[in-house]
């Protein structure tokens, strides 16, 4: 007897998981996220002839991801940028789900997805750690269930919204979603996480076919900045800028090394900031930066960037150029590369063919007769694969290379000629090029004095110049997003 009753149970357990399995075919809704980033989704209303999810059915997707409804979206956004067929993202801004059953509005804000990214919203440059949708397109999902509206679909990435009430008895459940405006102006990750196109379609799913996506990881490979939730140490907790917030480090490099040349200073002019995001611990782990060229006085052609000491640690870089005409990424510039130990990362490369002068002038503002033009910009982004301990402006400095010669240039006192003489120096955003062909040791006649130091003494040399011959170029020319 307690044989055939054990049996009865067991058949009754089959039956109940029969029940819920048949109850949780992953259903396609009828409502869609819109362009504009907002979707007003009714849960109930699946697409096509299909009879609406009662709260009944409900209730057995919430059973069968363990107290949560998961949703899953295909992610459809214009190729633009570093978005393209096979990796594009949208960030969440906001997402509520609400519940109306027995008279009572049940409301619930919590959610989350499979990765996050660190973002800066529409009109902000503070970037806070924001949940992210990633997927590609043109895909057929092979899931387990050939009833599955995922089956032979392109839907791409979940989200889980913890539900603690029955809704067996709801008579309404609406899912009301928004997505991120990001400040596309920075570059990435904020241009890649942008949305941009739309329709975005959306599903109900089953645990399985959750599992299957999540394991899937549509797009994330080419995606810029994922995080993923569960990856704590490697996860922003709070930010620094080098020099600050809103102020820029500038570089001005001579390109003739080890001989002196006109000694101008304005061969190459470059405005940059770096910001450092660190994790809970206070280890570094995301490496930003951004910038600006304001000045070419070479003939020759120039490559510029940033030189790190990562020590022991490596990680993953992207990065743009910015048109000044267009404020958007110039695609054939953008690199994704990996970085390692000490590593010149290019910034702009084959500056002579990317920035020209205008019509009737040799070099782009160091000449006082022809007008100030804007130059282009530039973005990058660094994921650490391991926290770093420690991260200061010593970490980083920007080198010039010079191409026909083959000649790497860094900024600093510790480079210097035979004679003492530097070929970068690094400056407040106030500082002013010399003109064309103007010694800077004319042009600041407290120069000479750092020199000689080896930058012990006159350290406000540049505070000290001849109006006469230098460049007047306002921040607000060159600083143009």
């Amino acid at each position: 007897m307690r044989g055939y009753n054990r049996l009865v149970l067991c058949l009754s357990l089959l039956a109940i998981h029969a029940s819920v399995s048949a109850a949780t075919v992953s259903k396609r809704l009828n409502d869609v996220i819109e362009s504009r980033g907002i979707g007003n989704i009714n849960v109930m209303d699946i697409a096509g002839s299909q009879p609406d999810l009662t709260g009944a059915e409900l209730e057995a997707f919430r059973l069968d991801n363990g107290g949560r409804l998961v949703f899953a979206i295909d992610v459809n956004e214009a190729a633009n940028g570093t978005e393209k067929a096979s990796s594009q993202g949208v960030a969440i801004e906001n997402l509520e789900l609400i519940v109306e059953s027995a008279g009572v509005t049940h409301v619930f804000t919590d959610f989350w997805s499979q990765s996050q990214s660190m973002l800066a919203p529409k009109g902000e440059q503070q970037r806070q750690l924001r949940y992210t949708l990633i997927g590609d397109t043109g895909s057929s999902r092979i899931t387990p269930n050939t009833d599955s509206d995922i089956y032979g679909s392109d839907f791409d990435a979940t989200v889980y919204v913890p539900v603690d009430i029955d809704l067996t008895g709801a008579a309404t459940i609406t899912l009301n979603i928004q997505f991120m405006d990001t400040q596309v102006q920075l570059g990435d990750p904020e241009a890649f996480y942008d949305y941009s196109n739309g329709y975005e379609d959306i599903a109900i799913i089953s645990a399985e076919d959750a599992a299957f996506l999540d394991q899937l990881q549509a797009g994330w490979l080419e995606a810029p900045l994922v995080i993923r939730p569960g990856d704590s140490d490697l996860t922003m907790a709070s930010a620094q800028y080098f020099p600050s917030a809103n102020q820029y480090y500038i570089v001005a490099f001579e390109d003739c090394y080890p001989d002196r040349g006109d000694y101008d200073f304005n061969d190459l002019v470059v405005a940059y900031r770096v910001n450092v995001g660190f994790n809970k611990y206070g280890k570094a782990v995301q490496i930003f930066g951004e910038g600006f060229l304001i000045a070419k006085g070479a003939e020759y052609d120039l490559d510029w960037g940033l030189s790190f000491n990562l020590g022991a640690i490596s990680g993953a870089a992207t990065t743009q150029v910015l048109s000044p005409e267009t404020g958007l990424a110039i695609e054939e510039e953008s690199l994704a590369t990996t970085v390692s130990g000490q590593t010149d990362l290019p910034l702009f490369t084959a500056i002579k063919s990317l920035w020209s002068p205008i019509a009737g002038a040799q070099f782009i503002n160091t000449e006082p007769a022809h007008p100030i033009i804007q130059g282009p910009g530039f973005t990058f982004t660094i994921a650490l694969d391991t926290p770093m301990e420690a991260f200061s402006p010593d970490a980083f400095r920007p080198y010039l290379y010079v191409r026909p010669n083959f000649q790497t240039v860094y900024a600093g006192m510790d480079f210097v000629n035979d004679q003492g003489y530097p070929f970068g120096l690094i400056l407040p955003d106030t500082w002013s090029p010399p003109t064309e062909r103007t010694d800077m040791g004319l042009a600041y006649t407290d120069l000479i004095d750092y020199i000689e130091s080896d930058g012990a003494a006159a350290l406000n040399w540049h505070a000290n110049k001849n109006s006469a011959q230098v460049m007047t170029i306002p921040r607000s020319s060159w600083q143009w997003r």
